[in-house]
């Protein structure tokens, strides 16, 4: 099943984002690098996004979601899908955020 997940950070793979910046030697003094070393250094594994989840489950995932984006933004995300699929799931965000 080809799933798309559209929205702001809590749809972007942020867990993804911060383990691959400590692996290549990047920023690790955020919260998120925190609780990722943290897991890590008690031999736990690396925190799982919901889209992760998905995918270990055996579906195609296209995660298009940003942080710090409006709704605007998340429509737009939604134009750019080209392709037929099975599944949108769709997080919208607070209406007072601007682009």
């Amino acid at each position: 099943m080809k799933i798309y997940i559209l929205g702001d950070s809590f749809a972007d793979n942020l867990f993804k984002i911060e383990i691959d910046a400590i692996t290549n030697g990047g920023k690790i003094d955020g919260p998120l690098s925190k609780y990722v070393n943290l897991l890590r250094n008690k031999n736990l594994p690396d925190p799982l996004h919901f889209g992760d989840y998905l995918e270990l489950w055996g579906h195609e995932v296209i995660n298009l979601g940003k942080r710090s984006c409006s709704n605007d933004s998340i429509y737009h995300q939604f134009t750019q899908i080209k392709e037929p699929f099975d599944r949108l799931i769709v997080n919208w965000t607070g209406l007072s955020r601007f682009d």
